[in-house]
């Protein structure tokens, strides 16, 4: 591994996930997307003390993976701040309007790829608008049995 990368590795069910990032400078804003993304599920997504917790799944170190996006999206690091908390995003992919913006898009699918066994309701949505009201509709119908 190449010095300034890191490799973070997060157990979900019964799969594995690894990956390994380029430092960035545009942590900030993409944390503050991510919050955006997950901030539905408030109360089952947890971003304190440099952890991601998802129910009883947590992941470290948290503030590795924004502090890196892939090598080949390094030209996006000065656009971060272009970043609306309240982005939106265009395609089940999490595909984000604004050219340039693709690092964004390969974190979130990481994200997609680490909850899907964890959150169906987070897979294949519209519109940001359409996922909110989904996924507060069923908040309390799903997040309990999450949670065990």
């Amino acid at each position: 591994m190449r010095s300034g990368a890191f490799q973070i590795q997060a157990q979900v069910a019964d799969a594995a996930f690894v990956f390994e990032y380029e430092h960035c400078h545009g942590c900030q804003n993409v944390l503050v997307a991510l919050e955006s993304l997950f901030d539905p599920l408030d109360g089952f997504v947890d971003f304190e003390d440099g952890l991601l917790h998802l129910g009883d799944f947590h992941f470290q170190p948290f503030d590795a993976l924004f502090k890196a996006v892939e090598p080949r999206f390094e030209l996006i690091e000065t656009r971060f701040e272009a970043v609306d908390p309240h982005f939106e995003m265009t395609d089940p992919r999490f595909e984000i309007f604004e050219p340039g913006f693709h690092a964004i898009e390969s974190l979130l699918d990481v994200f997609e790829a680490l909850l899907e066994p964890v959150h169906p309701l987070l897979q294949n949505v519209e519109s940001p608008m359409d996922r909110d009201e989904r996924l507060i509709q069923h908040r309390h119908e799903h997040l309990p049995q999450l949670r065990h």
